[in-house]
């Protein structure tokens, strides 16, 4: 699987854990909600069942007084209460209708109400028509039938209330329940949800870091030159860089055996033979194989440079494959920097004697740790490049410049300058200040010098105006 898809595969889980919890959240939630409106559909059942009662009673009261005395203020109570009686047993019925268990019980308490109201009303009635005595005793007789049916509805309407009151009671108990369920599964759930997104977070960064660590450590290897972890297991984009950076190291070891052959042809196979040619070129141009015209002595010396100019190139990149490889020992030391630059300027004079040059050097006393053949050497390239941009008659100079934590040495010319576009290059392998090559000129000899001066923990360096002149200058540690 890729990266990504194993990502989502961890979202999918993460996600699918939460929408469990909150399924079940959302179910006792839901529980917990039907429960309270049950204890509230009981509360208003008990409330209005009681008012229904309440007003049976008054309507009972009332006819028995109006029976006994028939005075007109015991009739307005009673054809009030009987008004009301009506309303609320629809108020009763509305409310019980919505749950179907109240609903049955209800049906049986409607009855017996519309009953109850009916011989009440025909009671009224009679006690009415009737005279004082005859109503009394009637009044009285329907009363006492009266009572009896609503004696029968009080007692349906208690036992209604009383069950209504215990499913309340009972309710709240639950809701209650309920709700610390509920409590306890959201703490829990949160709880159970972040544990498992860590544990999915780790394994997941886990199975990515660990395989990094391992291509770093390759990386560490292959810089030493020895063998490789396996290859990672797996499909996902890092096991295919990983398969991808294996593939690399082969590449890079075949190339390194490539280059180890090749270096060695040109040390073996073309360096023998170019130098026994340079020879017999030298030999050729002195005369030693009898006397030749000036135009052949003209062609031999070209071929002979142009050999001397090959062999050069050759060893220089020699020498820079075993800096490169770390093969090159420099031979660190206490010397004097004057004598060295006196013996690079008595160099240098040599290959300036057709420009008629002139070196000022300005070597102060002064003590370096260094390899003191190779500090010579850089030296010599070093003015030799002056040398060889430098005008006729003009003037070469080296300065030391001391401080207390290093020494500066600095190799003025008054040649044509350096065009700032090769400034940043100009130590780059086989780079060119001009187009114009020279037979004597391998373009290696700066690259030879910073790797030298770099080894000596030291920097190297150039300054240039156009058409001033040049200087190259390099800073070594005291």
């Amino acid at each position: 699987m890729k990266l990504a898809q194993k990502g989502i595969l961890f979202a999918s889980l993460s996600l699918a854990l939460e929408l469990g919890l909150f399924g079940v959240h959302a179910q006792l939630l839901h529980q917990a909600e039907h429960q309270n409106w049950r204890n509230e559909h009981a509360k208003a059942l008990i409330t209005e069942s009681n008012e229904l009662m309440k007003l049976f009673y008054d309507a009972s009261v009332s006819l028995l007084a109006l029976a006994a005395h028939k005075g007109d203020s015991f009739l307005a109570i009673y054809k009030r209460r009987c008004e009301e009686i009506p309303h609320q047993v629809e108020l009763v019925r509305s409310i019980a209708i919505s749950n179907p268990d109240d609903s049955v019980t209800f049906s049986k308490i409607e009855k017996s109400s519309n009953k109850a109201l009916y011989i009440l009303q025909r009671s009224a009635k009679l006690i009415e028509e009737g005279n004082r005595s005859l109503a009394f005793i009637s009044g009285y007789e329907l009363h006492q039938e009266t009572l009896q049916v609503s004696s029968e509805l009080m007692s349906e309407l208690q036992a209604f209330v009383d069950r209504e009151r215990k499913i309340a009671e009972f309710g709240s108990k639950q809701e209650v329940q309920l709700r610390r369920q509920l409590e306890n599964l959201t703490y829990a759930g949160v709880a159970l949800n972040v544990a498992i997104t860590i544990a999915l977070v780790m394994l997941f960064t886990r199975s990515i870091t660990s395989r990094l660590d391992v291509m770093v450590d390759n990386t560490v290897l292959l810089t030493k030159k020895q063998p490789l972890h396996p290859v990672s297991a797996g499909h996902d984009e890092i096991a295919r860089l990983d398969q991808v950076f294996h593939d690399m190291a082969d590449s890079l070891r075949t190339a390194e055996q490539a280059q180890k052959e090749f270096l060695s042809i040109i040390s073996h196979e073309l360096r023998s033979p170019l130098s026994a040619i340079q020879a017999t070129l030298t030999l050729l141009s002195s005369g030693a194989y009898g006397p030749q015209s000036d135009y052949v002595t003209g062609r031999i010396r070209a071929a002979e440079l142009n050999a001397i100019r090959l062999i050069a190139l050759i060893n220089e990149i020699l020498q820079i494959h075993k800096m490169e490889a770390g093969k090159l020992t420099l031979n660190f030391e206490s010397v004097l920097l004057a004598p060295i630059v006196e013996r690079s300027v008595d160099t240098a004079k040599a290959l300036a004697e057709s420009k008629a040059l002139t070196f000022t050097a300005e070597g102060r006393s002064v003590e370096v740790f260094a390899d003191p053949a190779r500090l010579e050497q850089v030296l010599v390239n070093l003015l030799a490049n002056a040398v060889r941009f430098s005008p006729p008659n003009g003037t070469i100079a080296i300065d030391t410049i001391v401080t207390a934590e290093s020494v500066e040495v600095r190799v003025c010319d008054q040649g044509p300058g350096i065009p700032e576009s090769k400034l940043a290059a100009i130590f780059d392998r086989f780079e060119q200040v001009s187009e114009k090559i020279e037979a004597n000129t391998t373009g290696l000899g700066l690259t030879i010098c910073k790797q030298i001066i770099e080894g000596h923990g030291g920097t190297i360096g150039v300054r240039s105006e156009e058409p001033k002149g040049s200087i190259f200058f390099f800073v070594l540690p005291r």
